[in-house]
């Protein structure tokens, strides 16, 4: 009779040393995949930062670009003039010269269109877009 005792104490230390083993395997492992995972979403996002912090200065160098262009562009003296012929070529020149832009318009003071490239129509027609009464309000405190 003892040693049947003796075969199930072995037998019960030799099963909590297998799950003891397994255990550890598994918790092991669990917790290397959870720190393997926080580890790449920690270097995706450090990544994606990268990138778009780079986009956004490349963005930024473009408006510039587009800023100075239309700047040196509104200091050419035909658009001081009155003749809408003049305005509209000179409009189309600064559209055909830059692909900065799909559409150029000229709006005076009172925010209305005096010129359009390509030819819309447009002529005489208020501005009333956000951007455009913005734009005005800006140029013209």
């Amino acid at each position: 009779m003892k040693k049947h005792i003796r075969l199930s104490i072995q037998f019960l230390v030799l099963s909590l040393l297998a799950f003891a083993v397994i255990g550890t395997f598994v918790g092991s492992t669990i917790s290397s995949i959870i720190v393997s995972k926080n580890n790449l979403e920690e270097n995706y996002l450090i990544e994606n930062q990268y990138y778009a912090q780079k986009l956004a200065i490349t963005t930024d160098s473009l408006f510039r670009n587009m800023m100075k262009s239309l700047t040196l562009e509104s200091e050419e003296e035909e658009y001081l003039t009155g003749d809408s012929n003049e305005l509209y070529k000179e409009v189309k020149r600064t559209l055909e010269s830059t692909y900065f832009f799909n559409s150029v318009y000229f709006v005076d003071q009172t925010g209305h269109i005096r010129a359009s490239a390509p030819d819309r129509g447009l002529e005489g027609t208020a501005a009333n877009r956000i951007g455009a009464k913005e734009a005005l309000k800006r140029k013209y405190l």
